[in-house]
């Protein structure tokens, strides 16, 4: 069979484990695909080469780039100089590039350039019986997930009693029922259930139970802060006054966020430009000190009552995805990282049916603890146990973009930490930016620390900045420019989000005045922001697309079409029919009346 297992050991080149921090338009795919391919022309069968990434479009780029620069070498005598100079393979014939092109098309089935879920379900699926896994199982959609999630939830919402879930929804809500119960436990389950996977039930309970002074003693601060001398102004009498009325309503959130007190806990003796005097200092030291407890205490018992609900619908989860046979790729990865160990590394390798050699590993700063659990394994095995075996690791701290999935940008100080032997590269030469953004970036990082919002970080924002590489690019003649802004306070109701939402279209709108015929590209941090952003672009008379932030049947126009598909199957239904015949559509397709059961009879047949 092509592609069975060799027994005796092929020797790799003299090539070092090495860890490369590398900023973005650096060349970091192009040095792991420097990597492959020398390992590729050393001889190194290519189902013994391991390359993870985290996205399809990503490992696809890389096998792509792998194929294409080989083919060119063969093909191309300046590609040939440039990829054996690139892999430092100076003793590589033509004839020996055509067969290791050869060797690679002919295996592509067995080429282990993947995610890193598809791996770990490749792994999953050879020890479905270690890993308590139901047969049969497969990799659930989002539909069908969605639909496992809402039955959990109802589940959960009928394990306890009434007065257990009562209790529990009053915690979460903080008294306020202003949602409805299911909504409630869909956003706890949203944004702490996979929390919930990858921690203990001490972590749930850190905070200590809280002691607070009597009522006599609350009711005598209360009239010292009342009463204590300020200074006769304005604001100061009025943010006073806000304090005391917060107090008296046990409003302690608004005492501590800004005002005289939110001054004190910013490390400023002054409040609105006028000293804070040791009298005032010291009623609102107390004051912050029975608030701190207050707000402790209300932390401690939500994430307490979270942890219960959360546990509840894990369970049930867990039950009905056994029962379903329907498991995420998280799933499979904490399995994996709670039953496997660095000994069975070897037996991994037996099972996939290939000996692993050398392990690549691509942005390995969005790597998740338990996917490291995992791979350590394999990299312990190959940079560790075995010497004619190669580790091979690149990312970014400043790109890490997974932390919604558990991606820990630490973990690559961890392996540096761990792998004292391994090669430590920086790449700071940027091959696509303009020298005046590549300037920005420079600033903003290694000023960081003097960000007056940052100041509560200030330790952690040093160290980043005393380990912040400074920046250069061969890009030397491009032109650019930068300006970095900073949006308005937001108006009275909104959050910090709306203002900037439309502090970046206004920046829009100012450019397309200035530069007409021109277009702009806008980011976001967020999927749902995209949307924001479009609308209220429309309402500056920007015409204006979404991509990647929302469903494409968000589309009105899609949205019409499925209407005509919905009435085409059903003619009967009247609402996608009144879409449909109020529309443009509707027009040029003679459906104008949606009431005219004989015309959607007539349209669904045409």
């Amino acid at each position: 069979m092509s592609g069975t297992l060799d027994l005796e050991p092929v020797k790799s080149p003299e090539l070092a484990d090495v860890v490369i921090r590398a900023s973005a338009g650096t060349g970091k795919t192009f040095q792991l695909t420097n990597r492959y391919l020398a390992l590729l022309l050393a001889g190194v069968p290519v189902d013994r080469i391991l390359a993870t990434t985290f996205t399809r479009k990503a490992a696809g780029e890389i096998l792509e780039r792998v194929l294409l620069r080989l083919a060119r070498a063969v093909l191309d005598e300046d590609a040939r100089e440039e990829l054996l100079q690139a892999t430092e393979r100076t003793d590589v014939s033509p004839a020996e590039l055509r067969d290791a092109v050869v060797r690679l098309v002919r295996q592509l089935h067995r080429v282990r350039i993947a995610t890193l879920d598809s791996f770990f379900a490749q792994i999953a699926k050879s020890h479905g019986l270690e890993l308590d896994l139901p047969p049969g199982w497969e990799i659930v959609d989002e539909v069908s997930d969605a639909q496992l999630v809402s039955r959990a939830i109802d589940e959960t919402l009928q394990s306890g009693t009434t007065q257990d879930t009562v209790r529990v929804m009053h915690l979460l809500s903080r008294g306020q029922v202003n949602r409805a119960v299911g909504e409630l436990v869909r956003s706890a389950v949203d944004d702490f259930h996979e929390l919930f996977t990858e921690s203990d039930e001490t972590a749930w309970h850190r905070f200590a139970e809280q002691t607070f002074p009597t009522t006599e003693e609350l009711e005598r601060l209360r009239d010292e802060l009342a009463t204590v001398p300020i200074h006769d102004d304005g604001n100061w009498r009025k943010a006073r006054d806000k304090d005391v009325v917060a107090f008296e309503d046990e409003n302690w959130q608004a005492i501590v966020g800004k005002g005289i007190a939110g001054a004190l806990l910013a490390g400023n003796d002054t409040y609105q430009r006028k000293p804070i005097e040791p009298a005032v200092r010291d009623v609102y030291v107390r004051v912050i000190g029975i608030a701190r407890a207050f707000v402790v205490e209300e932390i401690r018992l939500q994430t307490e009552a979270t942890f219960e609900l959360v546990a509840r619908f894990d369970e049930s989860f867990r039950v009905l995805k056994q029962r379903e046979r329907r498991l995420r790729f998280d799933d499979v990865t904490q399995r994996l990282a709670a039953r496997l160990t660095e000994l069975e590394a070897a037996r991994l390798s037996f099972r996939l049916d290939t000996r692993l050699e050398h392990v690549l590993l691509d942005e390995f700063q969005d790597t998740s603890i338990a996917q490291w659990t995992v791979l350590r394994a394999f990299a312990r095995d190959v940079a560790v146990e075995r010497p004619d075996r190669t580790l091979f690791c690149v990312g970014d701290a400043k790109q890490a973009i997974y932390a919604w999935r558990g991606g820990v940008a630490e973990v690559f100080d961890a392996l540096e930490d761990e792998f004292t032997t391994t090669e430590r590269l920086s790449l700071t030469t940027s091959f696509r930016s303009a020298p005046v953004v590549v300037e920005t970036v420079n600033k903003v990082f290694q000023n960081a620390a003097s960000t007056p919002r940052l100041a509560n970080l200030e330790s952690a924002v040093r160290d980043w900045c005393n380990r912040f590489e400074t920046h250069s690019t061969a890009r030397t003649s491009y032109e650019g420019y930068v300006r970095l802004s900073v949006a308005a306070e937001p108006e009275e109701g909104d959050g910090e989000q709306d203002a900037m939402v439309r502090a970046a279209a206004d920046v829009v709108a100012d450019i397309r005045k200035r530069a007409p015929g021109r277009s702009v590209g806008v980011l976001v941090r967020r999927r749902a922001v995209v949307g924001w952003v479009v609308f209220e672009l429309r309402r500056r008379g920007i015409a204006a697309s979404e991509e990647g932030g929302n469903p494409l049947v968000d589309s009105a126009a899609v949205a019409l079409v499925l209407a005509l598909m919905r009435v085409v199957d059903h003619p009967g239904s009247t609402a996608p029919r009144f879409h449909v015949a109020t529309s443009p559509l509707g027009r040029s397709l003679g459906f104008t009346d949606h009431r005219d059961d004989d015309a959607a009879r007539e349209l669904a047949a045409r």
